[in-house]
């Protein structure tokens, strides 16, 4: 079995071919009626407007999608920082109080969940 190449342009490059398609389809077509030509090439004009339009408005669509997943991605990562700041190093603990840090000696002088000179759990 043969292994088909996947494309790998950019949706902006196969928008641009695309809208270079529906110009040259129309010319075609134009082309094609004022020659009196046979049928069949303004047929193949009308179906080649068609196609370059559809794979132009796919290119639009899929383009903003792309965008729109890296938008929720990007809104994902900032919870994930927001969460982490929230449990900042210098967040006070309402159970344990230590006057130094049992893992660097730092002295503390208020309630932290972690060190701030080390980082440790307290």
């Amino acid at each position: 079995m043969r292994n088909m190449r996947q494309d790998n342009r950019s949706p902006v490059v196969k928008m641009l071919s695309a809208a270079f398609g529906i110009v040259f389809a129309f010319f075609w077509t134009g082309t094609a009626v004022r020659m009196g030509a046979p049928k069949f090439f303004v047929l193949f004009g009308v179906f080649f407007i068609g196609m370059s339009i559809y794979q132009f408005v796919t290119q639009i669509k899929h383009l903003t999608k792309k965008r729109h997943k890296v938008s929720e991605s990007l809104d994902d990562d900032n919870r994930q920082v927001e969460a982490l700041l929230e449990r900042d190093v210098k967040s006070p603990v309402e159970t344990k109080s230590y006057n130094f840090c049992p893992e660097c000696g730092e002295q503390l002088k208020k309630k932290y969940k972690r060190c701030p000179a080390c980082g440790d759990k307290l």
